[in-house]
């Protein structure tokens, strides 16, 4: 795991919704909070280390709620995170959206993230370094509601249809 990469933990409800907290708040507040956040982040991704170069950060990167202060919303606890990152943050909606494929790798999350983005997926199985597991995605989120996932076990890589929704070609 690189210096920049945080522990990504698998959960079946994991975090307050985004789109709920937003509801809640005006378009000035949201739009100082994710300025904030982007600034504090170093315009980087805080799951996979995950900066854009070559496109308008606001394209590729996303502020996600960690923990949500009903008082005061800007106290609130936010990451910035690639939309990818953003994405595993709520594993029970990507699972459920047929995004993701349950894998077991030797990488971590983050790299599987940018092994994801960077169209490596293909030769990374052929060699044995990700494993794709027979568990299907609604028996994984079963268990993850149960509390009898394995944890760091399962990893997960992103679906073509996800990939493709955000305009990154797997192959």
């Amino acid at each position: 795991m690189s210096q920049t990469e945080n522990k990504f933990e698998i959960r079946a409800t994991i975090s307050p919704s985004d789109k709920e907290f937003r509801s809640r708040i005006s378009v000035d507040v949201w739009e100082r909070i994710k300025s904030k956040a982007l600034r504090d982040d170093g315009f980087k991704c805080q799951g996979c280390g995950f900066e854009p170069y070559d496109v308008s950060a606001d394209k590729v990167l996303d502020v996600h709620l960690v923990e949500e202060n009903i008082i005061n919303p800007e106290d609130s606890k936010f990451r910035t995170e690639c939309m990818l990152c953003h994405m595993i943050e709520h594993a029970d909606a990507a699972i459920s959206n047929e995004y993701v494929i349950l894998v077991n790798s030797k990488f971590s999350q983050g790299e599987l993230v940018n092994i994801c983005r960077n169209r490596a997926i293909p030769s990374n199985i052929e060699d044995g370094s990700i494993r794709i597991l027979k568990k299907t995605l609604p028996e994984f989120l079963e268990e993850l509601k149960n509390g009898k996932a394995l944890e760091g076990k399962v990893k997960l890589i992103f679906t073509e249809k996800y990939l493709k929704r955000l305009d990154i070609n797997p192959f």
